[in-house]
């Protein structure tokens, strides 16, 4: 039950922002243990005179551009460093081949809580029950 904010520079177009969207959720699908009816995200697109950043920190090969994006992606429980890492080197990957995004302008930012810190809907605390069922069905 991930919630993910996606910040990115501001010419990015809405079309661009639909196919990060679903290269990210694919990932999260295959690498993550995500529902696939578990979408959530929220794009910022930020203005060249909003973004600060260092071009080479934590950089190894290259150098970022003004490309640059930042997925920070809160999620409901936590996953094994293998997980994460798989999760890392997909959408590294992905975004190159399919967006020509260069691997140096990729920054993901992890965080866990628990199910008790969320409410999806009504004012309510979910169970894990109530997650796995969906009435449309």
């Amino acid at each position: 039950m991930p919630f993910i904010e996606l910040f990115v520079p501001e010419h990015k177009s809405s079309t661009e922002l639909e196919r990060i969207s679903n290269i990210l959720h694919e990932q999260l699908v295959a690498h993550f243990d995500v529902p696939i009816q578990d979408k959530f995200h929220v794009f910022h697109r930020i203005t060249s005179g909003r973004r600060f950043f260092d071009l080479h920190y934590g950089v190894s090969n290259g150098q970022r551009s003004e490309n640059w994006m930042l997925i920070k992606i809160l999620a409901g429980k936590p996953r094994s460093l293998e997980a994460k890492q798989a999760l890392y080197q997909a959408l590294s990957n992905h975004f190159k081949v399919q967006l020509g995004l260069v691997p140096a302008d990729l920054m993901i930012v992890i965080s866990f809580n628990q199910l008790n810190d969320w409410s999806f809907s009504e004012g309510q605390i979910p169970s894990s029950k109530n997650l796995n069922s969906n009435p449309a069905n």
